[in-house]
């Protein structure tokens, strides 16, 4: 679904020239999330919702390693689960239903 790109202006309101155009390049939007491959946004949405689970982990440590300012090792693996856990049983937004 390609919109056209109308010609931008210059100040005085003439065209510019091509040379000086922003560039409008297409975005690969396809990837692949575990064995699922997806080819646009809500492909990824659908992959995303199949995988709750490991997005959560994921955004957990990496808010968690931020917050305690290094690496989530596997000391923490205990922590991070039975938080998760917790979670999980409270349905808090990052188990939501609506990705």
């Amino acid at each position: 679904m390609r919109q056209r790109v109308q010609a931008q202006e210059s100040e005085k309101g003439k065209p510019l020239p091509k040379n000086l155009r922003p560039r409008r390049l297409a975005i690969d939007a396809s990837g692949y999330l575990g064995d699922d491959r997806f080819e646009d946004l809500e492909g990824l949405r659908n992959a995303l919702s199949q995988h709750k689970d490991q997005l959560a982990r994921s955004v957990y440590e990496s808010l968690l390693s931020y917050g305690i300012g290094r690496e989530i090792e596997f000391v923490d693996d205990q922590d991070v689960s039975a938080n998760l856990s917790e979670l999980k049983r409270t349905q808090l937004p990052a188990q939501r239903d609506d990705l």
